[in-house]
């Protein structure tokens, strides 16, 4: 999963140029270069199939000599959350600010901070997924926003992204896959959950994804035995003799009984015919009509 993950990340840099893949797993080297399906795992034959259009070697290196990318999966990853406690942050303050007090109070501190329009905007929450998106945001066009293959939209352009989008009023799954193609902003798919879900046209026709049970229609219990039944009709039933090649099923709802009949093909007649021998084995009639 790491070969194919790591390829699919640089996959810009990788198509049309041989390259090397080392692995630590070694008996990837010969699952992943044979390219015939063979007696390989389903999960294995995926991934083989997603790297069948790179030109690469798998070459093996043992786990201990792969030491920085060892090093690099085991980096503890920072905590954001404040469990401190009053005294911890009284104690920071005194900390951070102790040494500035004769020239700057601590509440004129927090104040100008506020009021400056670069510290201000760092301490925005709003700007936290973009900080963690950095290394894949770059700029085109002298003023324009991208990340991968998609353009980062404004806030005032969103909406009408999103009618382009499900313009053919799609579902709330399509929607999403044509919209990750060419754009992107923060809570991009909360956002067009809410806006397929409040569409008009996609609740008339129900494609806002809910899904309604139909309320069960019990049948009422008998009280003897063939008085209700219920005939079902399987079939063609490939490579049987002709005479059994449709097969009609009558159960008894009180006792279960199940009597069957095969037929060469289901017609009104056929199932009559099958329903009056039925009949006068039960009852002694001539026809159960």
């Amino acid at each position: 999963m790491a070969c194919v993950w790591s390829v699919e990340k640089w996959e810009k840099f990788l198509l049309g140029k041989r390259f090397v893949l080392y692995t630590d797993h070694q008996a990837l080297v010969a699952l992943l270069q044979s390219f015939g399906t063979g007696h390989k795992p389903l999960r294995i034959s995926r991934w083989a199939a997603l790297l069948l259009r790179f030109n690469f070697e798998v070459k093996y290196r043992p786990g201990k000599y792969n030491v920085v990318a060892d090093a690099l999966s085991r980096v503890p990853i920072p905590s954001c959350t404040d469990n401190f406690s009053v005294e911890d942050k009284a104690a920071i303050c005194a900390i951070l600010v102790g040494p500035l007090v004769p020239a700057v109070a601590p509440e004129e501190l927090a104040a100008e901070t506020l009021a400056d329009p670069i510290l201000c905007r760092v301490l925005d929450r709003a700007l936290l997924p973009y900080f963690k998106l950095r290394n894949e945001l770059f700029v085109y066009n002298t003023s324009c926003l991208g990340r991968g293959q998609c353009s980062v939209i404004p806030a005032s352009l969103q909406k009408r992204v999103l009618l382009l989008a499900h313009e053919s009023h799609a579902g709330v799954v399509r929607t999403k896959q044509r919209l990750r193609e060419v754009a992107w902003w923060p809570g991009i798919d909360e956002e067009v959950e809410d806006f397929v879900q409040s569409c008009t046209a996609c609740k008339l026709s129900d494609k806002s994804g809910q899904t309604f049970s139909m309320p069960l229609q019990p049948v009422q219990f008998p009280d003897a035995a063939w008085k209700k039944l219920s005939i079902d009709i399987m079939g063609p039933i490939e490579n049987a003799p002709p005479e059994f090649r449709y097969m009609v099923v009558l159960t008894d709802y009180y006792s279960k009984w199940i009597e069957i009949s095969g037929a060469t093909r289901v017609t009104t007649t056929v199932v009559v015919k099958i329903m009056n021998l039925y009949y006068m084995g039960i009852s002694g009639r001539k026809s159960y009509r």
